[in-house]
């Protein structure tokens, strides 16, 4: 008799969705052709040019790529150009659906991606702005009075394309014949590079760098969380960057992010910065999210002379995002407790740790811009694995206690000569200058209460964090699977059998809230009038209720504007990890599934969701066919137990494993770590020998091999830092995933 089993999963973790924060809505419908309704005039004037620019004319590449020896490590994204362009000069207005609407575009040939900045922002409660390119594959939005702030000003982090159009929506009761709300696009960015740092035009180092990729969930690690990538536009240094920061903790529980001054120049630029969170990859050859993002923040303190700079969020980073406050610490002796990680985002691209065995030493810095107080720097010499690069200032240095003794400021390290790098100590900004404003204590003990350090937080660990849900285990592989057998397509994707969606069946402790959907995908393209929509549907032996649905459009679209406006398909939506989010978390049955729908059409083979390919057993994946749900082990075309990436952020439980499976497996063997620091596997059968994979809890593979049992006993050969491993064990009667702490 078939029954369901509930086996403990070890969870997998990782975090996205496109676009800041948003307030829900939609853009009203845009036709390019409808040039009437749109008000785009073919070589006209309702779109504002910012011109054509020349790489490497207008950026010094060495800067880019290599900051001089001692230099600060800003990473240049693109030129700024000032504009004024606002509801009252620029673009159309009409009415529709009750709203009186303002839509006006801004293009720049040959950019690989746009951002602006809104040097007046401040609209009233109803109202909706909208950011999209012409196909609206792409839309971040809608802000609404929720982000007014006390600055007045709205940075938007850029979008893949090269045009984009600004919609403003005002209810008609509130706008009359003149808008209330007060808006003006102050500045616009042409970017050379897109988001994630991967670069679409060649550079020396490919977008690639030398650091270790961070992974998400890392007992080991879980500053991690607490990183940010920021996006800076300098508007009167006419230059976009990147650059790195970290959520720090406080005993107020404020969004503080600490980093460098050259990357806010003294808080200047705090108001139009982006900051990124959960920047991760989930496992290598997939492409992370990187769209959880916020707008803008108040400079808390700076210092030039330190280089210390830390702002603050206007709120704390939501549920759904994971956050992370990083522990601290600003007594000297903090500085010597070797080794050390430096948590950062090299070239703009995803999280990567560095490591340093060395001790730090107390050092002076000068750059050839900039000169320092005397022995305000921690100095590494050399790193042991990776270095850092542009787009690594600011990023925070943890001790051997993983506790933030300062931030990176710069120097002459990078992947081929990882030496000399340079952070500005906390015990040194701790109450150096006389003025309490640019003093850390002053924010970081401001009840006086002699705190020094803190440890690490989550903000939300009193009030149903979230966690992201996966019924991957760390033996499976992760692929896809095309159909054969006179099938074309995939097995999770279009294919020419009919299949119009699939799910995954989740069984949880308890019921629960859904707040997004991480979706990966082995390929993917955007089709115009056939969307792919995320579901969650209550549970049974197949999918019930439909309980919730949102559209999903693909991140990376190019559209050009040369006096029309032509589309451009390409593929974005390649190996890639999205996070689709949900207006409103979505109540949630303790049996639920998690799915994704579609259109079926001619073109069997846009779109493939990443599977397990390797199971014998334990399925938790289902496909629609002729208006029926079924099992995998049912399939028409290559029968087989698995699961799909599909993986839902849910609040307060952590899952089960739902499998369908007819008997439990009894274990085979148990695991030792011996006092004299030998791991041994014990086998409690008479095995003569089995395979073995050693794991991070990230999933990243350590040690392969075979062991060969004497009375019963095997001696695995292992060496790696303090923390908790997986060992995944493979007989002839079961394979078996035990979890070891190495001391």
């Amino acid at each position: 008799m078939r029954r369901i089993c509930n086996i403990l999963v070890l969870l997998t973790v990782a975090v996205a969705a496109i676009a800041q924060i948003s307030g829900g809505g939609a853009p009203m419908p845009f036709n390019p052709d409808d040039y009437a309704h749109c008000g785009v005039i073919k070589g006209g004037g309702r779109f504002s040019a910012l011109g054509a620019y020349d790489f490497f004319q207008t950026l010094d590449v060495d800067t880019v790529y290599h900051p001089a020896d001692g230099g600060e490590k800003r990473f240049v994204a693109g030129n700024v150009c000032k504009v004024d362009i606002t509801p009252y000069d620029s673009g159309i207005t009409f009415n529709s659906n009750g709203y009186r609407v303002w839509r006006t575009g801004i293009t720049s040939p040959g950019a690989v991606a746009l951002s602006v900045v809104f040097s007046e922002f401040n609209i009233p409660d109803g109202a909706n702005l909208f950011l999209y390119n012409p196909s609206q594959s792409i839309v971040i939005g809608s802000f609404s009075s929720d982000n007014n702030n006390p600055n007045n000003i709205l940075p938007v982090q850029p979008l893949s394309a090269d045009t984009i159009i600004v919609e403003y929506q005002e209810p008609m009761e509130a706008s009359g014949s003149e808008f209330k709300g007060r808006l003006r696009v102050g500045y616009a960015s042409h970017n050379f590079f897109d988001t994630n740092g991967y670069l679409k035009r060649t550079n020396p180092d490919g977008g690639i760098t030398c650091s270790p990729q961070a992974f998400l969930d890392d007992p080991q690690n879980p500053a991690v969380n607490a990183s940010c990538l920021i996006y800076v536009t300098g508007t009167d240094l006419r230059q976009s960057w990147y650059a790195s920061g970290s959520l720090i903790n406080n005993p107020d529980g404020k969004p503080y992010v600490i980093s460098a001054n050259h990357v806010f120049y003294e808080g200047k630029y705090a108001p139009t910065s982006v900051f990124y969170f959960q920047n991760h990859k989930v496992r290598e050859g997939v492409k992370g999210s990187s769209e959880l993002s916020m707008a803008g923040a108040t400079s808390v303190t700076a210092a030039k002379d330190l280089d210390l700079a830390m702002v603050e969020l206007y709120q704390m980073p939501p549920k759904d995002y994971r956050p992370y406050l990083a522990g601290w610490d600003a007594n000297e002796s903090a500085g010597y407790l070797s080794p050390y990680k430096c948590i950062h985002h090299p070239n703009g691209d995803f999280t990567k740790i560095s490591y340093a065995n060395v001790t730090a030493t107390i050092s002076k810095v000068d750059f050839e811009t900039q000169k320092f107080k005397y022995n305000s720097f921690w100095k590494i010499s050399r790193w042991r694995v990776g270095a850092t690069q542009g787009g690594s200032s600011g990023s925070p240095l943890f001790n051997s206690d993983g506790k933030i003794i300062g931030c990176l400021t710069g120097g002459s390290s990078f992947c081929e000569n990882p030496v000399n790098d340079y952070f500005w100590q906390l015990s040194f900004a701790w109450e150096f200058h006389v003025d309490s404003e640019m003093q850390l204590k002053r924010w970081l003990d401001p009840h006086n209460q002699g705190v020094k350090s803190m440890d690490g937080a989550d903000p939300y660990a009193y009030d149903q964090p979230c966690y992201r849900a996966s019924n991957f285990s760390p033996y499976d592989i992760v692929g896809y699977q095309r159909l054969s057998g006179g099938a074309t397509g995939y097995q999770a994707g279009h294919n020419s059998l009919g299949c119009t969606a699939y799910a995954e069946r989740y069984l949880f402790d308890e019921e629960t809230e859904v707040y997004g959907v991480y979706i990966g995908t082995y390929k993917g393209k955007y089709v115009s009038g056939h969307p792919v929509n995320v579901k969650v549907y209550a549970g049974g032996s197949n999918p019930g209720e439909e309980l919730a649905s949102v559209t999903v459009k693909p991140y990376d679209y190019a559209y050009k504007y040369d006096g029309s406006i032509s589309e451009t398909i390409t593929t974005g939506w390649n190996t890639r990890d999205t996070y689709v989010r949900f207006p409103s978390p979505v109540k949630a049955f303790r049996d639920c599934y998690i799915g994704i729908s579609f259109q079926n059409y001619a073109t069997p083979d846009t779109l493939a969701l990443y599977q397990t390919t390797n199971r014998a057993s334990g399925n938790s994946a289902y496909y629609y066919r002729n208006g029926v749900w079924s099992a995998f082990t049912s399939y028409p075309s290559q029968p087989q137990a698995a699961s799909l990436w599909l993986q839902p952020v849910v609040a307060d439980v952590k899952p089960s494993r739902v499998y369908e499976c007819d008997e439990p497996v009894p274990n085979y063997f148990s695991i030792v770590v011996a006092d004299d620091g030998e791991l041994r596997v014990i086998s409690i059968a008479d095995t003569e020998k089995c395979d073995y994979i050693i794991k991070e809890m990230s999933g990243r593979s350590l040690a392969t091999g075979t062991l060969l049992f004497s009375d019963k006993t095997a001696v695995v050969p292992f060496a790696a830092p303090q923390g908790l491993y997986i060992i995944v064990l493979q007989g002839s009667a079961s394979t078996e995933i035990h979890k070891f702490l190495w001391r």
